[in-house]
């Protein structure tokens, strides 16, 4: 896991990271707590050099994840769960 993500869930209940490896890596936070974590995106936690995509879910829009975004659920499939 990037340090830079490792910094960004610091401190804050995740229930999964997951690793998506493409081009422009792309990691899956899933947290209680999505609003602290997206406090801190924006407060700039990552570098802004960094070439990674972060995307937040809370447990109950993983759940539904098929639903809601199928192209995103197909991407986890191809991940792999680091937390």
């Amino acid at each position: 896991m990037s340090p830079d993500i490792e910094k960004l869930i610091e401190d804050v209940e995740v229930e999964a990271v997951y690793l998506v490896e493409e081009e422009i890596p792309t990691y899956v936070v899933v947290t209680p707590k999505d609003a602290e974590v997206i406090s801190r995106l924006k407060s700039g936690v990552i570098d802004p050099e960094t070439d990674v995509n972060v995307v937040v879910l809370n447990p109950a829009e993983y759940m539904k994840l098929n639903d809601l975004n199928p192209t995103l659920s197909e991407m986890l499939a191809r991940g792999r769960r680091l937390v």
